[in-house]
């Protein structure tokens, strides 16, 4: 099953006041896989490569069927304000 989100940058950060389009996946056998988020909006970012697929640990080995989408999409501004903290120190 598809679906759509939309996110925004995270404040202070380079994504602040960006608008982000991420599809989502959900496979047959969620909650117990973690469904395929990929950004559809042109993301310059090490953790997403050039298709937007996502290099984060929840969708991949640390996912648990306690998880929502609504952590992950927190988990992913999360991620890119951290990110992008760490490279500009």
């Amino acid at each position: 099953m598809l679906h759509g989100a939309c996110l925004q940058g995270p404040p202070d950060s380079p994504y602040a006041g960006g608008v982000f389009f991420v599809s989502i996946h959900f496979p047959p056998d969620y909650p117990f896989k973690p469904p395929k988020v990929a950004f559809q909006t042109k993301v310059y970012h090490p953790n997403v490569n050039s298709q937007g697929s996502i290099c984060l640990d929840i969708l991949k080995d640390q996912w648990s069927p306690a998880l929502t989408v609504s952590k992950v999409s927190n988990d992913l501004k999360h991620a890119t304000l951290v990110c992008f903290v760490l490279l500009c120190v």
